[in-house]
């Protein structure tokens, strides 16, 4: 993370200095090669990370994704936010969302393939996610 509390973000106790709100505005930088598809080689995706709300009860990142090398890619740009709630003793609710941003227009009769793709690389993206906290939260004992 981009910020001057990045190696405590997420940490279980935090410094007694440090309050929740500090994170908020915290950014994080980050590419990776996505796999190929059945229409699409493999190719990098570039992505900014942003944490908007961060407290005891929820977090909330979002993410701006760009991916200028598959068909297309420099037209448009995904906007993914997802929502961490606590919604008791060892129960939370993640709400993910996506939404493809056409900075100048849609490409003709490709808008629908661009967002199915999208969506459906999301989805993949948000199950690794919901994995990865059950086995952090199984990791700390709850």
């Amino acid at each position: 993370w981009k910020h001057h509390l990045g190696d405590v973000i997420g940490e279980t106790n935090l410094p007694r200095n440090v309050k929740d709100k500090d994170f908020i505005g915290a950014i994080r930088e980050t590419s990776y090669r996505m796999p190929a598809g059945r229409l699409v080689a493999s190719s990098m995706a570039y992505e900014q990370c942003t944490i908007s709300e961060y407290n005891d009860d929820f977090f909330v990142i979002k993410m701006v994704t760009k991916t200028p090398h598959v068909p297309f890619g420099s037209k448009f740009i995904a906007h993914t936010q997802i929502v961490v709630v606590r919604e008791g003793k060892n129960k939370c609710r993640m709400i993910c969302s996506v939404e493809a941003e056409f900075p100048n227009g849609p490409p003709l009769g490709l808008s629908g393939q661009i967002k199915k793709g999208m969506r459906k690389g999301t989805i993949e993206m948000f199950e690794k996610i919901g994995a990865h906290i059950i086995s952090c939260a199984t990791s700390y004992g709850c």
